[in-house]
């Protein structure tokens, strides 16, 4: 594969490393209780020719990020030594047809897939059914500085746009990321931002036309301080707290 999954679409590039990332887990380390990030990225590299870090980058993730969002389940993310299983597994490898949105329009997109991955991990992701994208609950609104309304969004249609509500309830200066579930599907305006004590943000949420999955948006936060670039508050080795915005299709409910 090479350097050509960088230049892949977006969700051709999340499905890969999903994908190749999985395999790794719970395939090639399947009985191994904590996997060193040398060890993950020494086998990415060997799969897909690229760096891990490299593959990330392109779908404007790290790897941490990555791992908080799709393998929080299984796996206590130790950045940046490596990834500790929570709980030993030793089962086939899971399908990620869920990955970057793809849904219905999965079988469209197999033949090249399974085309660019090794033998081994290509003949699993066509043999086993699709895997709802694994992600906790994340954050608890009772408790954060935040207040976010509503807490869920309904659509109806494979299309639109929707807005919620950021809350700065405290006497600091909160920086703010937003990070989606399916990025292939959704677009949401701005993703950093930094909130005034006692202020409202508007954010908005594109729904592009894709399948009628569930997702969720991630609202990462941290006091700002007297930093003016919402981007230089975050750093990549520090876990921040987060709350969650679901992502509901329904063609019988509304906002909440």
């Amino acid at each position: 594969m090479s350097k050509a999954l960088l230049n892949m679409p977006n969700r051709l590039q999340q499905r890969i490393i999903g994908t190749t990332i999985n395999y790794i887990l719970f395939e090639q380390k399947k009985s191994v209780g904590f996997i060193t990030q040398e060890v993950i990225e020494e086998l990415f590299k060997e799969f897909t020719g690229v760096s891990l870090n490299d593959a990330c980058q392109t779908i404007d993730m790290t790897f941490k990020d990555f791992v908080d969002l799709h393998f929080s389940t299984a796996f206590k993310n130790c950045h940046p030594h490596g990834l500790a299983r929570n709980e030993v597994v030793n089962k086939s490898i899971l399908a990620f047809d869920s990955f970057g949105g793809f849904g219905v329009q999965a079988a469209a997109y197999d033949a090249v897939v399974v085309s660019s991955l090794p033998t081994a991990i290509g003949n699993n992701v066509a043999a086993n059914a699709p895997l709802t994208t694994q992600i906790d609950a994340a954050g608890d609104a009772a408790t954060s500085p935040l207040k976010l309304e509503p807490t869920k969004l309904f659509w109806s249609k494979p299309d639109g746009i929707q807005n919620i509500s950021l809350l700065n309830q405290t006497a600091e200066r909160q920086a703010i990321k937003l990070k989606c579930s399916d990025n292939a599907v959704y677009r949401v305006s701005p993703v950093r931002a930094i909130i005034e004590p006692r202020k409202n943000l508007n954010i908005e949420i594109q729904r592009q036309n894709g399948s009628n999955k569930d997702a969720r948006i991630f609202i990462v936060y941290s006091p700002a301080g007297n930093e003016e670039n919402p981007k230089n508050v975050f750093k990549s080795d520090t876990k921040y707290p987060m709350i969650a915005l679901s992502l509901l299709f329904s063609t019988e409910q509304t906002a909440e």
